[in-house]
């Protein structure tokens, strides 16, 4: 029986996250060998959206985010739904009152497992083409990895045809 590759299990130990946070978006693709797309589901920070309603509510921190002002949130209720609102519509600074915010939020990351025959290619990184990780290796050299084998399935025999 030939060897695979778990891609979600390796996507998720070279990236340093667990497996629940990657999903297969397609795969396997038996077309070329096996192909698998998977994205990551969970652990970016929050959007515009979700750091203008913390902000109306008076909160000027979050996971992620975090607000420059000199105006109290929690006593000045009509300026703390101007600037949520101002940063729900995309604007990160302004006057009148003065404030700023700086929302370190990162786009999901896409990884991409090919395995043709022996020969292993694993790319996984953000949108627009940036790699984070690139890997070519070997299914006999992912065996001989003590860290990297528990990565290695029996891959199912295609159907004989007839």
């Amino acid at each position: 029986m030939s060897k695979s590759i778990d891609a979600v299990g390796i996507a998720a130990y070279l990236t340093g996250t667990q497996r629940d946070v990657w999903e297969a978006i397609e795969g396997p693709n038996d077309a070329d060998g096996e192909e698998f797309w998977l994205e990551e589901v969970e652990g970016f920070g929050p959007g515009e959206d979700q750091v203008g309603r913390m902000v109306r509510q008076g909160y000027v921190e979050g996971k992620g985010w975090k607000l420059t002002t000199e105006i109290d949130l929690q006593e000045d209720d009509s300026a703390a739904e101007y600037i949520g609102s101002l940063i729900a519509d995309g604007f990160t600074s302004g006057i009148d009152p003065t404030w700023s915010v700086d929302i370190r939020n990162r786009q999901p990351r896409q990884a991409y497992v090919n395995v043709d025959g022996d020969d292993v290619t694993i790319e996984i990184g953000v949108q627009d083409g940036i790699k984070e990780v690139v890997k070519v290796t070997t299914i006999d050299a992912i065996a001989a990895d003590p860290e990297l084998s528990a990565f290695l399935v029996d891959r199912e025999p295609a159907p004989a045809v007839r």
